[in-house]
């Protein structure tokens, strides 16, 4: 249950649309360009970039994404029905770092079981530190 709280919201931020009428859509690892090493585009040629060719912009602008971002902070707004019941909005700041790698999860609003949930690989036997929702 307690993972259920860190996987359930980042599976829900991540997944792709599930609609049956969507295209499917390929992996990412397959769509990509492998990164060549070459040394990065200064910024006036970045500029360049997106104005002659927005492909190569941003097949560049990933290359940079997968060699320099190594985690990233958003905020979640996320809202369930269950057995056909609207459950009330729920508001996260969600924290994700690659190495190593850890979740953060933050309740704004709408906690309801946990205030905070906390994964980091390899730490606390692997398991998921929670903070109840309701205690000091």
């Amino acid at each position: 249950m307690r993972r259920l709280l860190v996987y359930l919201p980042l599976c829900l931020v991540t997944a792709p649309g599930s609609s049956p009428s969507a295209p499917p859509v390929a992996d990412p690892a397959f769509a990509r360009p492998a990164d060549d090493g070459k040394p990065l585009p200064t910024e006036a040629q970045m500029k360049r970039l997106a104005e002659t060719d927005p492909i190569a912009f941003l097949e560049t602008c990933i290359r940079r994404y997968d060699r320099e971002v190594k985690g990233y902070r958003c905020t979640l707004h996320k809202q369930e029905r269950l057995e056909g019941k609207l459950q009330p909005s729920e508001v996260m700041d969600v924290q994700f770092r690659e190495e190593p790698f850890s979740v953060l999860l933050d309740w704004r609003e709408g906690a309801r079981m946990a205030k905070k949930t906390l994964y980091a690989k390899g730490e606390n036997k692997d398991r998921v530190l929670v903070k109840p929702a309701g205690l000091l």
